[in-house]
């Protein structure tokens, strides 16, 4: 009979939680210029020129561009922390106050481009940081939770910004008070996120110390190690069980990476008691029973290979996985649901219904949060993306035929489907997934992908209107569908091991079977 893990699931929770405090700020940046762009609009007499559109479209679009810069060098700038995701993530979060005060300083676009670029290149980098430090951090057993607070936060602060936007006026109000001229509101709204990473900053420094798992084998700090699994498990004899599991991730993962130094890890490593066949028999479907689990690192060992034969699959998934994530459209709604509202006749309540689909989003990630580990990751992407096609179908033919109310009902329905699908797995299966490497390239094209939605949005729905643009989604959204349900696999209770070698080719994976059969007779 198997036995159950004792893990100390609230200290996992709030630390998952704590390094998602980056993603909270990221989503609400993400709908920030939504809430504030036609107070700036109104404070800078842009309305009624060529600059109304303009304007807000480059300020909007430049947080994509600051990400675009900073998450292909993630991997390089970490290095400068010595690949310390603790002390790289604490500067992040007083980089924020300079985006802040750059922003604040004055309505002119240049000072809000250039706060939002800065801000942009902090998430940027966060993106590829968070992803890693949550999947590193977490059990096997959690995995799936603790991925999707990722993307529960960002919809969090979305719905915190709606909130904040309810003092400011209506653009029916500034247009209605040509004379506006309040300079304090909009810049409380603004300068609000700053609160998530000075938090964050002050929990890394009180209860949060240790580093990553992996980083701390691989720079030989194994008593360090040791301590920090302990905060995690409560029996003692798991916390062997776990260091030789870190071990085979570190070497499974060498191969990818290329640069990781384990000599360390090779000399302290003899202080850790290997764990018995036994023990790791008695243990969930999650440990594997593995004799060379306590070997030292080597270069071509057998998950070694697993990890260089299944990347360029793994990582072409990942990757359209972010495209494909992007032309949903997700964030046209989510940078631009007042326009697309006051375009259905709705200026009055664009405001309010924008606010409901927020709350709709959050609320629909905090299910998917519950329900990862019980469906599994497979089933939610392939179901939701099917929502997905029907929902963005249905809000092209609504909005074509003025029919509001059906049309808003089709944009929860898309909300909630994306919530339960795309948006917590694309972060949450490529932790699980994928390199660091792989993960900033990914990142990167991510944000061009939103750079792109964000600038041709307004002008695509000026150009063929909301109907016609919902509907060229739709049609992308169908394509990728059937590319995910070939290719997306599934790992749920799997080690990165194990991953690696569900994406090889399955005669490859036999081949190395009987190979390793063979050594073992002899």
């Amino acid at each position: 009979m198997q036995k159950e893990i004792n893990i100390n699931k609230p200290r996992v929770f709030a630390m998952a939680s704590n390094i998602c405090l980056a993603s909270l700020y990221f989503g609400y940046n993400i709908s920030t210029y939504n809430s504030v762009s036609q107070v700036i609009i109104s404070l800078n007499g842009w309305r009624g020129t060529d600059k109304e559109t303009l304007y807000p479209s480059l300020i909007t679009s430049s947080l994509a561009a600051g990400c675009i810069i900073s998450a292909p060098v993630a991997v390089n700038v970490l290095k400068i922390f010595k690949n310390n995701l603790r002390r790289a993530s604490m500067l992040l979060d007083l980089l924020t106050i300079i985006a802040c005060i750059v922003q604040l300083v004055d309505t002119h676009v240049a000072n809000l481009m250039i706060g939002r670029f800065i801000a942009g290149m902090i998430i940027g980098l966060n993106c590829t940081y968070v992803s890693s430090f949550v999947a590193e951090v977490s059990p096997t057993q959690l995995r799936g939770i603790t991925g999707c607070i990722n993307q529960l936060l960002v919809c969090f602060g979305i719905c915190v910004v709606f909130l904040l936007g309810l003092s400011l006026p209506s653009k029916q109000n500034l247009i209605d008070d040509p004379t506006y001229d309040n300079q304090v509101n909009w810049r409380i709204v603004v300068g609000f996120p700053v609160i998530f990473t000075i938090l964050r900053f002050i929990n890394f420094v009180l209860f949060f110390r240790y580093d990553t798992p992996c980083e701390l084998y691989k720079q030989g700090k194994i008593k360090e190690l040791q301590s920090f699994l302990r905060t995690i498990y409560r029996d003692e004899s798991e916390i062997d069980i776990q260091v030789n599991l870190i071990k085979e991730q570190v070497n499974a993962t060498s191969s990818s990476n290329n640069k990781i130094d384990t000599e360390k890890a090779k000399s302290n490593s003899q202080n850790v008691n290997p764990a018995t066949n036994s023990e790791i028999s008695s243990e969930t479907k999650h440990q594997k029973n593995d004799k060379n689990a306590t070997s030292d690192l080597h270069e071509h060992s057998e998950e070694n290979d697993y990890a260089k034969k299944s990347f360029n699959r793994r990582w072409l998934l990942g990757l359209l996985m972010c495209i494909g994530q992007q032309l949903t459209c997700i964030n046209g709604v989510n940078f631009y649901s007042n326009q697309i509202f006051e375009d259905a006749n709705q200026a009055d309540n664009a405001y309010y219904y924008s606010i409901g689909l927020g709350f709709i989003q959050f609320f629909a990630c905090l299910v998917s949060v519950f329900i990862v580990d019980k469906k599994g990751r497979r089933p939610m992407m392939l179901w939701g993306t099917v929502l997905l096609v029907i929902s963005l179908a249905l809000i092209a033919i609504l909005l074509s035929l003025d029919l509001f109310i059906p049309s808003f009902l089709a944009i929860c329905l898309f909300l909630i489907a994306f919530s339960l699908s795309q948006g917590p797995l694309v972060w949450a299966y490529q932790g699980e997934m994928l390199e660091q490497k792989a993960l900033q390239i990914n990142t990167c094209v991510l944000w061009i992908f939103t750079l792109v939605i964000g600038i041709i949005f307004p002008y695509m729905a000026q150009g063929i209107k909301a109907g016609g643009t919902f509907a060229i989604f739709a049609a992308i959204t169908f394509i990728f569908l059937i590319y995910y349900k070939k290719e997306f696999i599934e790992t749920k209770g799997k080690s990165r091991v194990e991953i690696y070698r569900d994406f090889c080719d399955q005669i490859f994976v036999k081949q190395k079977e009987i190979k390793q059969e063979q050594i073992n007779a002899a």
